[in-house]
């Protein structure tokens, strides 16, 4: 049994080599402009809805970092396209409106009071498993491995203390057949490899036709 542990992986080490979700900002914007008394920094989704709001007096600062909530406090959905326009009113009380190019969310992670939640697309998930041979050392990924996004996921719960706090794995995706494939992918990737009862684990899917291509994964603890 000592040799045995010795020569295997256990499923619950940390992994620090895998660095498939983002920490921190997951936009940086910084509006070139001198000379402004106010300035107002929206960022809208595909849908034209307004996720993100930020505004000031004077010159705006250098940069703008954005942490992927919503004016809510929601994770924004990645995998969707988002857009963002910087307006600016100089003493003469003139509008400008300064519009920049698209850009899409990719796979991140944040921290809350109950621990950290990870957000992904499928588009994510296929990407890393594209990629999934130059992750870590002596790793196979093949139709028994879980996907190295997964991987990351079980590595963050691990690290918190609350191992006996319900794990939710919300899913949004286009049609109920691919939400169910994509919440079962998950569920069996994580069983095993996050500390605790598996059955903490717990699926919940949701069906939404402007859903990104793919579906998308809002991974964390539920208190």
């Amino acid at each position: 049994m000592i040799a045995l542990s010795a020569e295997g992986q256990s499923p619950y080490v940390a992994r620090p080599w895998l660095q498939q979700f983002a920490t921190g900002a997951v936009a940086r914007f910084r509006p070139a402009v001198k000379g402004v008394v106010q300035w107002k920094l929206l960022v809208a989704n595909s849908r034209g809805e307004t996720v993100a709001t930020f505004d000031g007096k004077g010159d705006p600062p250098k940069e703008i970092t954005w942490d992927g909530r919503t004016k809510t406090g929601a994770p924004v959905t990645p995998g969707l396209t988002y857009s963002y326009v910087f307006e600016a009113h100089d003493r003469a009380g003139n509008k400008r409106n300064f519009v920049g190019q698209g850009f899409t969310v990719s796979a991140y992670r944040l921290d809350t009071p109950a621990g950290p939640v990870l957000v992904l697309s499928g588009r994510d998930l296929s990407s890393a498993d594209a990629g999934a041979a130059g992750y870590g050392p002596s790793m196979k990924y093949g139709s028994k491995e879980a996907s190295p996004m997964f991987l990351e996921v079980a590595s963050w719960l691990n690290q918190s203390p609350k191992v006996r706090e319900p794990v939710r794995v919300a899913v949004t995706a286009r049609t109920l057949d691919q939400a169910s494939m994509l919440a079962n992918r998950a569920v069996s990737a994580l069983s095993g490899r996050v500390i605790g009862d598996p059955g903490r684990i717990q699926a919940v899917t949701e069906v939404a036709a402007d859903a990104p291509e793919g579906g998308t994964l809002r991974i964390g603890m539920v208190k």
